[in-house]
Formats: C-alpha cells, sequence, structure tokens
C-alpha cells in the first residue's frame, strides 16, 4: 500500500521529526508536489535537530521559496513565521524576530485573514513583541516601545473580538484566546480561558499538544513579567490535568534542558567524571540532567551511572526520590568503580578466546567486572536501555519530562565512523550519524543517517557500544557493523575521541540550554626542546592535532554561550587556573596521569575524584565536605610531598612505563603479534624512555631513516610504481 500524504501529517504528530524525511521520501511523485506536501517537507527539515543547524533552516526557507500558485498562502507564510521564530534562539539576530513577526502579519491582514488565523499567528506575534522588548533591552527607545506595544495590545483586541464572536468554536480557540487575555494583561479571563480548553479537548493524557501550549503560555508570562506565584493562579486549571507538577514544568522552563558531556580519556577521565557527578549530586543539579553525551572512558562511567539511574527512576516513583538518593547512587558507583580498575581490564582484554574481536572481549569485561557489579540484570541490547519511570504508562522526552522533577535522561555514546570519517552515536533509539557538525557544501562524504533499531533489525549490545566509544585506535580493532543500509557494506567505527573527545556535537544537537563539560583528556604541555626523534615527533603531531580539534570545539561552545544561544556554561578540567597553590600542584600532578585502560592506585583514584569534585564544587573552601571527598581531603588539601611522589611514581613506574610508555599501541601491538621479539621491544623500550638515553635515540632515529631511504630508492629501482 502506497503511502499518502495523512500517513505522514500522523507521523509528525507523533512527535517524531527525525525520519520525517525518509517518510516524504516515500510519498509518490504526484503527492510530493503538491504545496501541503511540500510545506510538510519543510516543517519535518527544521524540525529536525540531527540536522546541520544552519543548513536545516535554511532547507526549509527554500523549500517554501519553491511552492508555486499556492492556494493557501497564509499557511505558507505561518510556517515561514514559525521557522524565523524557531531560527532566532540558534541564531540570536534579532533580524529573525522582526522576519517572524513580518510573515506572522502577512497573514493576519484583512478581517477574513484574521479570523481564518483563530489566533494562532496573533497568539505568537504577541509573544515575538514581548520577546523583542525583552532581548533589546536599552537598545530600544520609549518611544518605540509604546508603539510596539500598541500594535501588539490593538492586534490582541481585534483577534479576541474575532475569536469571541465565531460560533462553533474549536479547544485550541480557548488556548488561542488564553493567549491574547494574558498579553492584554487580563488574568481572570486568560485563566477561564484555559479551563474551557482542557474541558473541550476532553483528554486526560499531557501529550503534545499540552506541552506546547502549557510551556508557551509560561513563556509569554516570564516575557509580560507575571512573577511565578501569579502564573501558578492562571495555570490553576492545569492542576486537574497534571496535579501538583505545574511547579516543575515552570521550573523546566526557567532553566531550561541541561546536557552533561563526559570527554574521553581512559579510566583518567572516567574517575575525574566521577567527582563532577558527586559534585552535582551534592548540589542537587544531578536529577535535573536531560542529556548524557559520553566519548571513550566518559562512556565506560557515563554508562555505569545511566544503568543506575535506569534502576532507580524505574523502581521509585519521581515525588519519592531527594536529592539524598542521587548522592548514594554516585556513592556507590564510585566505590564499585575504583574496585573494579584495579583489575586491570586493559591487559585482561588481550586474554580473549581464540577467533574473537580484542574490542568485543574488552566490551563484554566492562559488563563483567564493572556493570554487573552495579546493577541485578542488565538489558540485552541499547534497543532496551530506555528508562520506563515509575508510575507512567508512557513515556515520551519530548513532553513527559518537563513535568518531572527527576528527569529521565537520555545518554548518546559517541564513536567515530572510519568509512566517512564522521561521528557516530548509539542510544536508546537508534544509531548512526547525524549532521549536526558535517557541512555539506564541503564534506561530501557519502552519509550513513541515524536510523532506528527496529527498522535496521539488528542488535547491537551494551558491550558493543560502550567498546566502540572506547576502541583506542591500532591497540584494540574497530567494531564492525553489517546490514545497516541498502549498501550493506562493511562499517567500522573506532575510539569516539578521533572526531569529537568532548562529546559537544550531541549535546549541541539537541539544543541544551545549560551545558556542563567534564574534560578529564590528555592537554598538550608545553615542550622547550621538542625531541627529534621520529616516533616522539608522530606522538606530538597527533597531540597537536587533538589539541587544535579541542580547541575549535571549545571555541564552538564559547561563542554560542557568548551569543546567548547556550544560557550557562561550565567547563571543568585538569589543567583550570586554580589560586591554592597547594591544590594546583596536584592538579598539574594529576593531568600528567596516563589516559590509559590499565589498573589505577587507590592514590591515582582518590586523587583525580578529589580534583573533579573540588573544581566543580563553588562552595569548596566553606562548606562542609562530603564524607566520601572529606576522608581524603586532609591528605592532600596541603599537597604533601609523599602523595605528589605516589602519583609521580604510578604515573611512570619502570612496568607502566615498558608497557604504556609513547609509542604504547606499538608496544602492544608488537607484544600481542610478534612474542617472540617481545623481550627485545622491552629492552628497547626501556632504555629509550625510562633511561631516556640520548644516544639510543639517536641510533634508533638514524635507523629508522636509513630503512627509510634504502627502502624508497628499492622501491624506485625495481618496481614498476614507487611504494
Amino acid at each position: 500500500m502506497a503511502m499518502r500524504l495523512g500517513d505522514i501529517k500522523a507521523y509528525k504528530d507523533s512527535f517524531n521529526f527525525e525520519g520525517g524525511l525518509e517518510q516524504f521520501d516515500a510519498l509518490p511523485e504526484e503527492e510530493k508536489s503538491k504545496p501541503a506536501a511540500r510545506r510538510l517537507q519543510a516543517e519535518f527539515y527544521y524540525q529536525d535537530k540531527s540536522q546541520n543547524t544552519k543548513e536545516r533552516f535554511e532547507k526549509a526557507l527554500e523549500i517554501l521559496d519553491s511552492i508555486e500558485k499556492d492556494d493557501k498562502v497564509d499557511e505558507t507564510n505561518r510556517l515561514r513565521g514559525a521557522i524565523y521564530k524557531r531560527k532566532y534562539p540558534y541564531s540570536k539576530d534579532v533580524n529573525d524576530i522582526y522576519r517572524a513577526i513580518h510573515y506572522y502579519c502577512k497573514a493576519l491582514q484583512t478581517d477574513n485573514q484574521i479570523k481564518a488565523d483563530a489566533g494562532y499567528g496573533a497568539g505568537n506575534v504577541l509573544y515575538l513583541y514581548h520577546l523583542l522588548m525583552t532581548e533589546r533591552g536599552e537598545a530600544i527607545s520609549d518611544q518605540e516601545k509604546k508603539e510596539i506595544k500598541k500594535r501588539a495590545d490593538s492586534l490582541a483586541k481585534i483577534s479576541l473580538k474575532a475569536l469571541k464572536a465565531k460560533g462553533d468554536k474549536a479547544h485550541w480557540d480557548y488556548a488561542s484566546m488564553a493567549t491574547l487575555e494574558m498579553a492584554l494583561g487580563h488574568d481572570t479571563q486568560a485563566k477561564e480561558a484555559l479551563e474551557k480548553y482542557i474541558e473541550e479537548r476532553k483528554s486526560v493524557d499531557y501529550d503534545r499538544e499540552y506541552s506546547i501550549t502549557l510551556t508557551q503560555f509560561i513563556r509569554l508570562c516570564r516575557l509580560v513579567q507575571v512573577n511565578d506565584g501569579q502564573c501558578h493562579r492562571i495555570l490553576e486549571p492545569f492542576r486537574k490535568l497534571i496535579k501538583d507538577r505545574v511547579a516543575n514544568v515552570i521550573e523546566s522552563v526557567k532553566i531550561g534542558k541541561k546536557g552533561l558531556a563526559l570527554s574521553g580519556g581512559g579510566f583518567r577521565a572516567s574517575l575525574f567524571h566521577l567527582g563532577i557527578l558527586l559534585s552535582l549530586a551534592h548540589q542537587d543539579k544531578l536529577r535535573s540532567i536531560e542529556v548524557i553525551s559520553t566519548v571513550s572512558g566518559g562512556s565506560i562511567v557515563g554508562m555505569g551511572y545511566y544503568l543506575m539511574v535506569k534502576k532507580l527512576l524505574e523502581t521509585r516513583e519521581d515525588h519519592e526520590l531527594t536529592k539524598d538518593d542521587y548522592i548514594d547512587l554516585v556513592e556507590k558507583l564510585i566505590e564499585n568503580f575504583t574496585r573494579a580498575i584495579q583489575e586491570n581490564i586493559r591487559m585482561k582484554a588481550f586474554d580473549k578466546p581464540i577467533g574473537t574481536s580484542l574490542t568485543v572481549h574488552l566490551g563484554e569485561l566492562y559488563e563483567r567486572v564493572i556493570y554487573n557489579k552495579l546493577v541485578d540484570s542488565l538489558p540485552d541490547n541499547m534497543a532496551n536501555i530506555a528508562i520506563e519511570p515509575k508510575g507512567i504508562t508512557t513515556f515520551n522526552p519530548h513532553f513527559h519530562n518537563e513535568l518531572r522533577a527527576n528527569k529521565v535522561p537520555r545518554i548518546i555514546l559517541n564513536a567515530t565512523l572510519l568509512n566517512n570519517g564522521h561521528n557516530w552515536q548509539f542510544s536508546q533509539e537508534g544509531m548512526g550519524e547525524k549532521r549536526y557538525m558535517v557541512h555539506q557544501d564541503t564534506d561530501r562524504n557519502a552519509p550513513r543517517l541515524f536510523r532506528r533499531y527496529d527498522a535496521i533489525g539488528a542488535d547491537v549490545t551494551i558491550a558493543e557500544a560502550v567498546a566502540a566509544s572506547s576502541a583506542v585506535p591500532a591497540i584494540f580493532d574497530p567494531i564492525e557493523i553489517t546490514g545497516f543500509d541498502a549498501t550493506c557494506e562493511t562499517l567500522r567505527l573506532s575510539d569516539g575521541g578521533v572526531y569529537d573527545n568532548l562529546g559537544l556535537a550531541a549535546i549541541l544537537q539537541d539544543e541544551c540550554d545549560s551545558v556542563i563539560i567534564s574534560d578529564g583528556s590528555r592537554q598538550l604541555d608545553d615542550d622547550l626542546e621538542p625531541s627529534n626523534f621520529r616516533l616522539d615527533v608522530l606522538k606530538r603531531s597527533n597531540d597537536i592535532l587533538m589539541h587544535t580539534i579541542r580547541d575549535a570545539e571549545y571555541q564552538r561552545v564559547q561563542s554560542l554561550s557568548e551569543r546567548g544561544v547556550i544560557s550557562t556554561l561550565s567547563i571543568y578540567h585538569l589543567r583550570k587556573s586554580v589560586s591554592d597553590q597547594s591544590f594546583a600542584q596536584l592538579l598539574d600532578s594529576c593531568s600528567k596521569i596516563r589516559t590509559d585502560l590499565d589498573s589505577f592506585s587507590t592514590t591515582e583514584a582518590e586523587a583525580l575524584i578529589y580534583c573533579g569534585f573540588r573544581l566543580s564544587y563553588p562552595d569548596f573552601a566553606t562548606s562542609t565536605k562530603p564524607k566520601m571527598i572529606d576522608g581524603f581531603h586532609g591528605d592532600y588539601q596541603t599537597c604533601r610531598h609523599d602523595v605528589l611522589e605516589a602519583l609521580e611514581g604510578d604515573s611512570h613506574g619502570v612496568l607502566k612505563t615498558i608497557l604504556l610508555a609513547v609509542p604504547s599501541s606499538i608496544a602492544l601491538l608488537f607484544l600481542y603479534f610478534y612474542p617472540g621479539i617481545s623481550v627485545f621491544f622491552v629492552v628497547l623500550s626501556y632504555g629509550l624512555y625510562t633511561m631516556n638515553k640520548p644516544l639510543l635515540k639517536n641510533i634508533v632515529n638514524k635507523s629508522i631513516g636509513w630503512v627509510m631511504r634504502y627502502f624508497s630508492r628499492f622501491c624506485l629501482k625495481y618496481t614498476r610504481y614507487a611504494c
């Protein structure tokens, strides 16, 4: 049976914009050319957050430009207004507000247009007028403010009069009346209209329409400077529907969506993140996190935290949970995680069954050694990790989360797709790449766009997803995925840090208003005398490349913060400048700890957790320290020499130097694939990196150059093509 236009309208009404463009492509050609279909295509584009932010709005407007002889031009103009209104929070270009007002007003020029509009466009114009005065502030003269208010009030009165004169009113007419009354300052009438709206709608389920109506109304209340108490009174009718959760919605609108990015950096990053999580729990900020984006070491600890939150939210109702529940959860996670990583998971991974993928075996170790100790039973695959909170029959994070004091988070694990060099994401909904950070004019590589698991017909385990995100290149083989799409090619996934080591792409793509970045990655040290040893130069060059990518990500997010796209931005890392010199010493020592997946000592673990907590806890100096931090705070507050020496010894001991010194990937490859020459490599590693003999370095450096030179000559002389 062929897909019809009504089918994808229903798809859109299910609040599912991602994948809508695929639905549109399935329409017959004669359906696609209709103005109504083109408008729907434009709506899918501008609402689809998986697309590149700038391009999705431009493409939507371009589609509307292509509609010729549209018999419903008012609908097209209203959609243009909606696109510019939605574009403004990202662009922060005040001209987008003016453009949105312009197009909404084009559909409100005659009495018939105002009647047909039924208050929809008028309500949006009023909202935008108030937004304009709020955003521009002192830049607008008093005279202009008076003129704007006069136009807004006039439009509200005309539209309200037309709505009241309307015969048979639909339930949404009352919602529009409430908005118009609110804009005119008629609180009592606004409340009465909301009562009528809920009564006429006759729906007891809080759905997308209720969510849009309520959140837009709350935003308007804030713009017209209605205080929270007055707002509560006006929204009293919603208490019949959602009881005492109106306060949660008001708070959700006020603080916006919160996102937490957990960077890559091996277990060093994991331990640093644990300190951040503990700090957020003690500040009562952890339960308001809605999006968790993780990379490599961040994915290992992030998945552990997510599984514990899943168990908590599925066994306790929202009103039963408190700040202490999250503190207890993180403390349990710290206790189990720090014990688990004493087992040297990385080296255990090499002791794998014949024929088993090294990286898959690594993921299975994560499950067995870490996750099975945190929860009673693990979900079978990524498609089953979605949290189904207790007390809610059907949960949709797009509009049910705003009702909750304890948000249901989504977790996104980031990997790198080696086939095209793009970011790959695993989530509970599906997997694939999203075009948020890809500019289609300059990057022409074929995309493997995000698809839902049920559409793919393939299962991905938690072990595979976490292992793919943390598959350090050259040490661990890529995770392979087949049958993802019609190309039937093998997709290979490697460490997410290759593309985006901070995990920012997913956070920004989800349009979080508040962003917290926990960065436990290795940062580039100043080197006054960089080595000319070829392997050292190779490593240094790679470090510079990673440093450049990281810096570009920070510049991106800071630019969004400065423009007001992100309301609050918090960044925590181990090179942060602090006034306390003893703490600065500790940070410096921790910043030099290796970023690996081997065994970490108790000293290293506690120091990293302490650093994460102290950096992100604003009242650390004056507040009572949590039990888990206060236990070793006394040891570290003066940064005694024995503590710093212990960190130095743990990071640069002889055995770890042999196994982990640069280039550690080459050491492990030789040890794994060529055991016969492992003794030679161990001696060479010890000589080059522990003893650091310049003579040995020089000999090996010249030897490599000699081999490369004569090998090149051989290729040129005895082969048809240069090697």
